[in-house]
């Protein structure tokens, strides 16, 4: 499970389509493993060798997940529709490092190299 705190609208790009959602609601915990969503939670349907998260859906409907991304056009469900989950993936990755390096002053950037020009002159005896 990963607790993202992201909004609908931040993560859609121009292939992708809300199915009976709104662009304002907030994906809180997006889960990849369908026997570890509780209620509310976000089921992304990856298709791997063995299994395909598409075919579990239904079961989590049932336990009122909060919303899908899923990949098959003909599903109708609360989510985003995608061309491919797995890609769809890591562009949320790349959205929410975004989102954490927002957080990170440029400051922080000078004083570490602030510091390492201190540790170097430590090591040349210039101090």
């Amino acid at each position: 499970m990963f607790n993202i705190s992201l909004p609908a609208s931040e993560l859609l790009r121009e292939e992708d389509k809300l199915v009976k959602s709104d662009e304002a609601v907030v994906i809180e915990n997006l889960v990849t493993d369908s026997r570890k969503v509780n209620e509310g939670d976000w089921f992304i349907c990856l298709k791997g060798e063995k299994f395909d998260g598409h075919d579990f859906i239904h079961a989590l409907v049932k336990k009122n997940a909060g919303g899908f991304i899923f990949s098959r056009p003909e599903i109708d469900v609360n989510g985003i529709l995608v061309p491919d989950t797995n890609v769809y993936l890591g562009h949320i990755a790349r959205v929410y490092r975004k989102k954490i390096n927002r957080g990170i002053s440029n400051r922080g950037i000078v004083n570490r190299r602030i510091d390492n020009r201190c540790i170097y002159c430590r090591q040349c005896s210039h101090i």
